[in-house]
């Protein structure tokens, strides 16, 4: 290996991160082939006093871009505040007002900005809540070999009790479900006019650390709730551009936070450790095939620039000594290499434990 020119041993370092990259992007590129869904980002409720607030928004205005970049749904919204991070100037937002067709700009101050660094909640700290419409309680369809399938639940079934809680409204199905898991509960339903209670053993699930009850049913959209629904679908050639830039975005984002932890900027408490994608990653797999692979694109683009960084004991770093290489047309001494390896190992020990630390703060 040693014996290989300069260029073959960096095209060899390379190949790692490059390749964490290319993943990123096929995951990508097939998911806009399937079409990615996006929740139109209207804002539902204003905290008053907030930056929001003094800024001139109002509940039922929708967010159309960010900083310049368009906001189909709400993850690119959040995209594109967390990259502002750290900031103490303004935050451009361009909105369609509520019953105005004409967009108009907004600004949002950032000098008073303040965030939790272990629990970052963007939106909040803005006093940004997310529109969800009230929506009825009708099943629209089944999981297969789910608890609400061995119970005998049908599709149109209209939920109007669990638990002998009413629920007229299916954000109300869900918080009742999620305080029964492996419990059997009384669901009252109305089916075909007609009045019937129904047994369920409901499932259960863990998120965010906590058991929580699962029925195994998808709700029945009305037509108000799907036009707050935007699906970004492409053909095989139209895909590759969304794709890349997909991934450019998140490689841009954790370069920005990244120069801002060295700078002082941000605080070291952000770092998320593996814990954090541990419980992540649990979350994705629950909400789906579609969320699991994006949260493994997202995984894959953050270690490719992570192992880029020019720390020795990374790719970054043996590209590092391959430039200077390159550069002075010799090899950077052993005993220097070594020195500065031991000093690698140190930094990227003491960013695991800063990291696992804020993790197991963040459980409790």
């Amino acid at each position: 290996y040693q014996n290989k020119p300069v260029w073959v041993r960096m095209l060899i370092a390379l190949a790692g991160p490059v390749t964490n990259f290319i993943l990123a992007i096929v995951i990508y590129w097939g998911l806009f082939m399937v079409g990615v869904t996006h929740i139109k980002p209207i804002i539902g409720h204003v905290i008053p006093q907030s930056i929001a607030a003094k800024a001139g928004l109002k509940s039922g205005d929708q967010i159309l871009k960010v900083d310049g970049m368009r906001t189909p749904g709400w993850q690119r919204v959040m995209l594109a505040i967390a990259s502002r991070l750290g900031d103490k100037n303004t935050l451009k937002l361009r909105v369609l007002p509520k019953g105005n067709p004409t967009p108009q700009t907004f600004y949002l101050s950032l000098a008073s900005w303040k965030i939790n660094p272990r629990q970052p909640r963007l939106l909040q700290s803005l006093g940004l809540t997310p529109y969800r419409p009230k929506v009825p309680a009708i099943i629209g369809a089944i999981l297969p070999d789910s608890p609400a399938q061995r119970a005998g639940l049908q599709l149109n079934d209209h939920i109007l009790k669990v638990a002998k809680v009413r629920t007229p409204y299916w954000s109300d199905v869900i918080k009742v479900i999620q305080h029964h898991p492996k419990k059997t509960v009384p669901f009252e339903i109305k089916r075909n006019a007609q009045l019937k209670t129904i047994p369920v053993t409901l499932g259960e699930k863990h998120f965010s650390g906590k058991r929580i009850g699962f029925l195994g049913v998808i709700v029945k959209l009305p037509p108000s709730a799907k036009n707050l629904i935007e699906v970004e679908k492409y053909g095989p050639f139209g895909a590759i551009k969304p794709a890349i830039s997909e991934t450019w975005a998140l490689i841009a984002l954790h370069i920005s936070l990244l120069k801002k932890m060295i700078i002082g900027k941000l605080s070291m408490r952000m770092l998320s450790g593996p814990i954090t994608i541990f419980r992540a990653a649990g979350q994705a797999s629950q909400a789906g095939l579609i969320s699991y692979l994006a949260f493994i694109a997202f995984i894959s683009a953050v270690i490719g620039l992570i192992n880029l960084l020019p720390i020795p004991g990374l790719d970054g770093g043996h590209l590092l000594f391959y430039v200077i290489e390159a550069v002075i047309r010799r090899p950077v001494p052993q005993r220097v290499q070594l020195l500065l390896f031991k000093i690698g190992i140190v930094l990227l020990l003491f960013i695991i434990f800063q990291a696992t630390l804020n993790d197991i703060l963040r459980l409790w």
